[in-house]
């Protein structure tokens, strides 16, 4: 816990800050550059969670037994998360996690045979007008899109959490994007200085 502590200086740092409001949240790039991934993140994650618990009924014909089946798979990934999140970080679990998704649910209508457990309601969704494989590969996408923007989070682990808007990481590819505008003002700056000594020199 001792490198999640923040330095006297920040500390002291932050207590001149002025107080934010809402509209100071909404002018920060990288606050709102956050808030859309993460948004865009959760909506798929919530697509995923109550598409398939609806859906879990349907693994066995008892509708209980199927709906109890879903909550405990999710026992092991509870328990296991935790050590895997110290290990690795969250950004690697995050992005892990979604292609996993989006490579499981993009197979799904084709493996219906190899688990007799989905043989049965994927064949007779096959007869109804709907077609469920749609319905698989676009939560796919939507999971390889959340995976692809889960690259552009920061890493949190072991880093102190900041105590103002210009102390957020931005992470690498909005971070990409402040170092290369930054590198334009300082060579913009540097041509600016140059071309002045060259005029003094001139009219010296």
């Amino acid at each position: 816990m001792t490198q999640c502590q923040v330095s006297e200086e920040v500390a002291m740092k932050a207590e001149r800050v002025k107080n934010r409001t809402v509209l100071d949240v909404l002018r920060s790039k990288r606050l709102c550059f956050m808030m859309l991934i993460n948004g865009f993140i959760t909506i798929v994650m919530s697509f995923y969670y109550f598409a398939l618990s609806l859906q879990s009924v349907s693994l066995h014909s008892n509708r209980i037994i199927g709906y109890t089946l879903s909550g405990l798979v999710e026992f092991p990934s509870a328990v296991v998360v935790v050590p895997l999140l110290a290990r690795f970080g969250r950004r690697c679990i995050s992005y892990t996690s979604l292609f996993i998704c989006a490579i499981s649910v993009s197979i799904a209508p084709f493996i219906q045979g190899v688990f007799y457990l989905l043989q049965r309601s994927l064949n007779l969704r096959s007869l109804s007008p709907s077609d469920l494989s749609i319905f698989y590969f676009t939560l796919g996408a939507l999971s390889c899109a959340a995976g692809v923007c889960a690259f552009a989070l920061p890493e949190t682990r072991g880093m102190p959490m900041p105590e103002d808007f210009d102390q957020v990481n931005p992470g690498p590819l909005l971070g990409y994007f402040i170092r290369r505008r930054q590198n334009n003002e300082t060579d913009q700056s540097s041509r600016s200085a140059s071309k002045r000594y060259a005029n003094n020199d001139a009219s010296k």
